[in-house]
């Protein structure tokens, strides 16, 4: 049964954001995110139940892994060694590890390995130990399990919500400080958790982050206890940590004089690419559509009156229909670490010609992924992925002059500093073998890329071939060992043989 959408759709003059300049800079780009899907979905896969027992595990292995900085090359992370070396701790602690659920598998799709690379700055190692510490976090915090009722008082009053999209169909997520209602507890975390994950079911095809709009409330008054440090601290903290490259817009205004001093408290806690998407006081209507945005406090020509008991219930429905939806495209598509959200949110699906071997036609692989049927998505509703071409400006658009999040050590006045900056936002990662391709070059390309992420999958794992990778899938699993990098240097062979012996 449809559910009558509580918040407005994206306005269908937007466009979809640009891909961000880190898939040109980041080396190897695809074929770190194609590695990855191969580690995590490995039958043998094994993750702690609680961050404090993932954190032994890691420096218990980092150190058979050379420093970034170190002179010598980089060894690749060996990941059938980390596998069986979890495998051995789950048998000393049987009640500790636990292979993937089938949500925490949805959560883990190629853009989402994506995320995590880009926000390391393209190191390997790193976005490994991202991924790993981001999944235990959210099985020992149960983010899947977090429910409306568990949080409903802290929403009471408005004082966050979704509502609307901006420039480039993000979701808007607005925050009112002013409006806290409750005393300091960790339910007010929860809370932030919550609406953050409801921004992420509304992000339509193609869209991978949010707008933030946060009113201060300076010289409007309210009765509620202000955010301490501690607590604006551990919200940044998941923020940065466990939805990296979820912000593409920060929008701030009524700011306080006092803000300033608090920022500056914070200020070396926040990213420089965090500082670089916040905007003080900027013009609103230029970064969200007038008819998406609130009219009372930000100018807009929405004209919305927070009422909990109607908004509410049917914020939680809608979200809930939307992720339940979302859940049966992955497991149609194949239900694998690694699925492409393009179409698990519900984008248009080329069907691709194969023949009868199993080449590919129309640029992708026949057996590679199953395809969402034409039947369970009506054809006006799905949007196209765009193409290379589509995505080739890294402008968004949206570079409104505002005051710039200012250097916490040299504040003296909100005026301290005017800029133009980037964007940050995110379209799919163009490693997914569906990207629907515009020409033989496309065709061409696509082909190299996916028979190039195989062949790198296969060695990682130390597989000699594609049958020997599926034979291995279906029979109980041996660990085996994995080939050396040529680049290994003579000194350290012998350091590595130890670590995969």
């Amino acid at each position: 049964m449809a559910v009558s959408s509580p918040i407005p759709e994206p306005d269908p003059t937007t466009q979809l954001p640009p891909p961000p300049p880190a898939i040109q800079t980041i080396p190897n780009y695809e074929q770190i995110i194609a590695t990855l899907v191969v580690h995590f979905g490995s039958p043998d896969f094994l993750l702690p139940t609680s961050v404090k027992a993932l954190k032994a595990f890691q420096k218990s292995r980092s150190k058979f892994i050379p420093s970034r900085y170190s002179p010598s090359p980089q060894i690749s992370p060996s990941y059938s060694s980390y596998r069986k070396a979890a495998l051995e701790a789950q048998q000393k602690h049987p009640e500790d590890w636990r292979p993937l659920t089938e949500w925490e598998k949805w959560f883990l799709t190629s853009q989402q390995f994506g995320r995590f690379l880009r926000a390391v700055k393209g190191d390997e190692f790193r976005t490994l130990e991202r991924a790993e510490v981001t999944t235990t976090w959210r099985r020992e915090y149960g983010v899947d399990e977090l429910t409306e009722d568990v949080v409903e008082e802290e929403s009471k009053t408005g004082k966050q919500m979704v509502l609307g999209h901006d420039n480039h169909r993000r979701p808007c997520l607005y925050m009112y400080p002013y409006r806290q209602n409750t005393k300091v507890s960790p339910r007010q975390i929860q809370f932030v958790v919550w609406t953050l994950e409801r921004a992420i079911d509304l992000m339509p095809p193609g869209v991978e982050n949010l707008c933030l709009m946060i009113d201060f409330g300076s010289g409007v008054g309210g009765g509620g206890q202000p955010t301490t440090p501690g607590q604006a601290k551990k919200v940044l903290e998941i923020l940065q940590t466990y939805y990296c490259e979820r912000l593409g817009r920060a929008v701030c205004i009524n700011v306080p004089m006092l803000f300033w001093g608090f920022y500056k408290l914070l200020g070396p806690f926040i990213d420089p690419i965090t500082k670089d998407k916040i905007r003080f006081n900027p013009d609103v209507r230029a970064l969200v559509p007038p008819s998406q945005l609130e009219k009372a406090m930000f100018k807009g020509d929405l004209d919305f009156e927070y009422k909990h008991e109607e908004f509410y219930p049917a914020l939680a429905k809608l979200c809930k229909q939307r992720r339940e939806e979302q859940f049966e495209r992955w497991k149609k598509a194949g239900g694998r670490v690694g699925e492409d959200e393009w179409i698990i949110k519900g984008g248009e699906v080329e069907q691709e010609e194969t023949k009868p071997n199993g080449e590919m036609v129309n640029g992708t692989a026949a057996a590679e992924h199953t395809h969402v049927s034409e039947e369970d998505l009506k054809e006006e509703e799905r949007p196209r992925r765009p193409s290379r071409k589509d995505t080739a400006s890294h402008d968004c658009g949206d570079d409104v002059m505002g005051d710039q999040a200012p250097d916490p050590n040299t504040i003296e006045t909100p005026e301290s500093s005017i800029f133009r900056g980037s964007s940050g936002t995110n379209t799919p990662s163009s490693f997914s073998s569906r990207r629907s391709s515009t020409s033989n070059v496309d065709e061409d390309e696509n082909r190299k890329v996916v028979k190039q992420i195989q062949e790198i999958s296969l060695k990682t794992n130390g597989y000699a071939n594609t049958d020997e990778a599926l034979s291995d899938l279906t029979t109980p699993r041996v660990t085996k060992t994995p080939l050396l990098p040529d680049e290994v240097p003579e000194e350290r062979k012998d350091d590595v043989k130890k670590v995969v012996a």
